[in-house]
């Protein structure tokens, strides 16, 4: 097939003409080589859906398949199998949502383009994805204040169900992804936060929002626009998402493409789930942008972003988006009308630095009597506890416990094996104390405050002692308890020969200077012996630890040393001073490690030393003590 221009010839000046180019070039830039069947997930613009299934192991019988193409498909293309096998049309007709086929082989993995009209874009304008997605917080208004409903209950019933809460049937297939493939168990519960969302096709729909101690309610919904749709949102936005957006957070879309005079209005939402209407102007370009500078500061990470119309018949892949975090920038993959309003929605998944999840709140339980009570909400994920009043119900499931009240208004629980234990909330009897006091030994302590009959404080002081007397128990025998007493000489270490009166008495004549020293019966007399004018004063320094100095090679054999002293002499002439060194010995040095050495100097704090080595070979001096007597 041969290629067309991307020009039209024609001649005038008139916008008539101006919008007709640019349509031609867009459409000659789709029909150049870019018709084709998507990438294996996702349809491009070839009107069909992928679908990916494994054939069952009875093979030549129906199985069916959700296309979701909301028409009756005109046919299929096997596009990979994984093992030889011929695929063929089942005993059931097609319909909007299912087809029915049969196989040869059983077990082969199977990747079928489901074909609505082949190469319909040839003939017809863009046909949009029938899939669109939902997001809400559920919340609750408890005196006057929003707060969310952890875990709540979420149910999606047909739009013809009653707006009651919990709805019924739960019977609407739910999804995790725009391309319908990754089913949801309907009804589901929110996280943690009271967020929910999900992909269903374009309809109407009944919410309902449950939780435990919490009024359940419900609203109807049109995904994708129509009667009842929510105004101008996708979703009910709450204020706990984040900051609002304003408009100076959005670019000014006449600068990125959407014409001159675009505008963004209608904003509301924070930076995580957000709608506005962007109107084109005049003259817009294939393939605008718009870009929103977070308002509540740049994301840590950011997820997954999800744009879509509102109230259209747009789909997410009619965008693209780039995110520095900083920003979003969505590109519209298409030429806008001119002065035509577009209602758009995102909601934008990750990790926002300014909405940080709270900690998981644990659902009050309201038991109701007579049946069985599930509580919901711990963090465990589960319900892991089955609430029963005033009967002995059987055995809970596999990792569960079963709560329950008896007649003798006891509480009890058992596991799945069957155990049944009691919960004992105290031992012991019952009783009452009408008066505390307080005991301490009289010679000790002051006691104040006893009793204390209703309530009160004890007050310990010290007691006063009579002067000369100490605490101590009996001076020899058994072990007794303390007491204050006078001293006497039983405590004494020692024996004394004296009488109890008087220690020791001197006698006679003493000469003055003269030491004094005691006789045979214990009295002091003279010495006979003169005290020094000045007692000797006598130290000692070392240093240790490690090699201090390494003697004895042919070139230097010789190494001084100073030693500080602890305290000063009077002078370095005021005492004697000697020391020695010690460490290991080699053959040209048998002293057997421990060697005198020669003074050098001396001065009043620190003497000086010259360590000598008797050989050519080394030694390492680990040691060096010195003695100083004045």
């Amino acid at each position: 097939m041969s290629q067309i221009g991307s020009t039209l010839e024609f001649s005038g000046t008139s916008d008539r003409w101006s919008v007709l180019q640019r349509a031609w070039q867009l459409f000659a830039r789709v029909f150049n080589g870019s018709v084709g069947f998507g990438d294996g997930k996702k349809r491009d613009n070839i009107d069909g859906n992928w679908v990916s299934v494994v054939t069952p192991v009875a093979i030549n019988t129906d199985f069916t398949i959700n296309h979701i193409l909301n028409r009756v498909p005109v046919g299929y293309l096997t596009m990979q199998k994984s093992a030889a096998c011929d695929v063929y049309t089942g005993s059931v007709a097609a319909t909007k949502t299912q087809l029915t086929l049969r196989a040869t082989v059983g077990g082969v993995a199977l990747k079928l383009f489901i074909l609505a009209l082949l190469l319909s874009i040839l003939f017809t304008p863009h046909s949009e994805a029938q899939s669109v997605a939902f997001h809400d917080t559920a919340t609750f208004n408890s005196s006057g204040t929003v707060k969310v409903i952890p875990s709540a209950l979420i149910t999606v019933c047909p739009g013809s169900a009653a707006v009651v809460a919990p709805c019924a049937p739960a019977t609407v297939a739910l999804f995790k992804d725009s391309a319908l493939t990754q089913s949801i168990t309907n009804p589901f519960n929110a996280d943690v936060n009271g967020n929910f969302n999900f992909w269903v096709l374009t309809g109407n729909y009944v919410v309902s929002i449950t939780g435990a101690a919490v009024q359940g309610f419900a609203y109807p919904i049109t995904p994708g626009g129509g009667v009842g749709a929510l105004p101008g949102n996708l979703f009910r936005i709450q204020p706990v998402l984040g900051s609002p957006l304003v408009l100076a957070d959005f670019t000014d879309p006449s600068t990125t493409g959407w014409g001159t005079g675009a505008t963004i209005s209608n904003i509301l939402g924070s930076d995580t789930a957000f709608t506005f209407t962007v109107t084109s102007g005049t003259f817009p370009s294939i393939d605008p942008t718009l870009k929103l500078t977070f308002h509540d500061g740049p994301w840590l990470s950011v997820l997954s972003v999800t744009p879509s119309w509102v109230g259209g018949t747009g789909n997410s892949t009619d965008f693209s988006y780039t995110t520095d975090l900083a920003s979003l920038t969505l590109t519209f993959l298409a030429l806008p009308i001119s002065t035509k309003s577009y209602n758009i929605s995102v909601i934008v998944t990750g990790n926002s630095n300014v909405i940080a999840p709270p900690i998981p709140p644990i659902n009050p339980v309201l038991l109701n009597p007579g049946a069985q009570q599930n509580i919901l909400g711990f963090p465990l994920g589960v319900p892991q506890l089955d609430v029963f009043e005033n009967n002995t119900p059987g055995n809970p499931a596999s990792n569960r416990l079963r709560l329950y009240s008896k007649t003798d208004d006891k509480l009890y629980y058992r596991n799945s094996a069957g155990l049944e234990s009691p919960i004992v909330t105290g031992t012991g009897t019952t009783g009452t104390v009408t008066s505390v006091a307080i005991t301490a030994p009289g010679d000790l302590f002051n006691i104040a405050g006893s009793p204390v009959t209703t309530n009160g404080t004890f007050a310990l002081t010290k007691a006063l002692v009579s002067p000369g007397l100490v605490y101590a128990g009996p001076p020899s025998g058994g072990s007794a308890q303390p007491s204050f007493i006078n001293l006497t000489t039983a405590y004494l270490p020692f024996t004394y020969n004296g009488n109890t009166s008087t220690l020791f008495t001197c006698t006679g004549a003493f000469v003055a200077g003269h030491v004094v020293t005691t006789d045979a019966s214990g009295n002091c007399i003279d010495g006979g012996v003169a005290l020094p004018s000045v007692l000797p004063f006598v130290q000692h320094a070392r240093v240790s630890g490690g090699s201090i100095c390494t003697t004895g090679t042919s070139s230097f054999n010789t190494c001084p040393v100073t030693i500080n002293w602890s305290l000063a002499f009077t002078s370095a002439t005021s005492y004697d001073g000697g020391c020695w060194g010690v460490g290991p010995v080699d053959a040209a040095n048998t002293d057997k490690g421990r060697v005198n050495l020669q003074v050098v100097s001396k001065l009043a704090g620190s003497i000086t030393v010259n360590v000598v080595g008797l050989g050519s070979s080394a030694v390492t001096w680990n040691e060096i003590d010195c003695i100083g007597v004045q």
